[in-house]
Formats: C-alpha cells, structure tokens, sequence
C-alpha cells in the first residue's frame, strides 16, 4: 500500500460516469498509482456502480466501502486512510491531464502545504455553463488570498491537517467542501491544475437554481453558520 497517498470517492449510482473517472485514475503518471489504495464510499447505489469499480481491481487498489451522504462517505473512507495525504474525489469527473495528480502531491510536498484544489472545466458544456464555472475558478483563485476553496471534486488534504481540523461537517448539504478548506491557513493551500466535469447538476436544479445557490454561499462566505444551515438536499439527489 502507498503510504503517501489514499484516494476516496463519494458514490451513488454513478454507473454513467465513475468508469470515466476511474480510467482517468488509470492513465495518471504517478508513479505509485498502482499501489495507491482508493475507496470508493457507496450509498447504496440500486445501479451498476458497484459492479463497475469492481472490474477495475485488476487495475488499481479499489475498495467499495459503505457511503452516505457526500460528507459522510468522505469522512468513511478518510477514517481508514494510513497515508500522508488523502485525495477527495467526486464520482462524475475526470482527472483530464495525465500529469494532475502528481503535480498536486509533489507541490503539496515542495511547499509543505496541507490542502491543494483545482480549478475546474465542463466538458462539453455550453458558454453558460462554462461561464458558471469560470466564475467559481475566479473565486478560487481570489480565495488563496482570502479564505481557501477547494471544490469537493479535487481536495489533496494532508490527512494529519484534515484530522486536526474535524473533517467534513455531516449536516451540511452544499458547501461542506468551502467550510472545510477555508480553515486552512492561506499560507498552506493553493489551487494547482484542472479537473474536469459535466454540467448534470445545472441540468437537474436549474442554471437560476445554480446561481442562487453560488451566489448566496459567496455573499455569506464569512458567515460558515449560514452557510451550513442552507437545505440543498436536492443538488445531491
């Protein structure tokens, strides 16, 4: 088993996409990407999410562990992390570049810091949705100024820093991943790199939806109390 790194994913029923995501995990040039172990935190999926991780094991070190909700199935799958860092990673993206992941760790190492994100790209997405993420690039770049944000679909966090820090909060619904990289000290994060997306999300609530809910968690992004109060259930249904 790697001991620099561990890999979790939050699932459910992500038969669509997690194959995706796990073959860019493949092609990555990481040189112990092989022995690097990676959970995948399931809840419950009624599809064929788990049959699908289950035909990469010739590939990677992957384990279907059991998830919840997004911010539980993290915390699952970091709570058996003997690495020292830990990788979050959504099941509908993709790693793209093939150099992503050691960039991230190599700088984490280099500048000793305790979480890296990255920016992001949808992919076959229209200007509208590519604008809704340049916007969250923008803040993502202002925030290593300011208060640090990582998207829950990219978060190296050294995992000493993640267990000082209390993990993820299981009560909050959208921006559990702000909450918890913005206690981090600026001087210890950056933002290295892209990952990429699709736009299923704005599909399913709503663009109007969507910026609502963008805007309001950047208007109050001091206040982590509101932000932890919002009810945004259905952006993870």
């Amino acid at each position: 088993m790697n001991p620099e790194l561990t890999i979790v994913i939050p699932a459910k029923n992500e038969e669509k996409l997690i194959g995706t995501l796990l073959e860019s995990v493949v092609r990555q040039d990481y040189p112990r990407i092989r022995t690097t172990k990676i959970y995948v935190a399931d809840a419950q999926s009624t599809d064929r999410t788990r049959e699908i991780v289950q035909g990469f094991k010739e590939k990677l070190d992957i384990e279907v562990i059991e998830g919840g909700p997004v911010a539980v199935g993290r915390n699952n799958g970091a709570a058996r992390a003997r690495s020292e860092f830990v990788l979050f990673l959504d099941g509908d993206m993709d790693l793209g570049k093939k150099d992503t992941l050691r960039n991230a760790v190599e700088i984490a190492k280099r500048k000793k810091l305790d979480c890296v994100g990255a920016y992001v790209k949808c992919k076959n997405g229209n200007l509208f949705d590519n604008f809704l993420y340049g916007t969250n690039n923008f803040v993502q770049f202002l925030s290593k100024f300011v208060s640090p944000f990582a998207t829950g679909m990219f978060m190296l966090f050294r995992k000493s820093a993640f267990d000082a820090l209390g993990g993820f909060d299981t009560k909050t619904l959208f921006g559990e991943d702000y909450i918890l990289s913005s206690k981090v000290p600026s001087k210890r994060f950056t933002v290295k790199g892209y990952v990429l997306t699709t736009n299923r999300r704005f599909k399913r609530i709503g663009y109007g939806n969507m910026i609502r809910m963008m805007f309001l968690n950047i208007l109050h992004f001091r206040d982590k109390d509101y932000i932890a109060s919002r009810d945004y259930k259905n952006y993870w249904d």
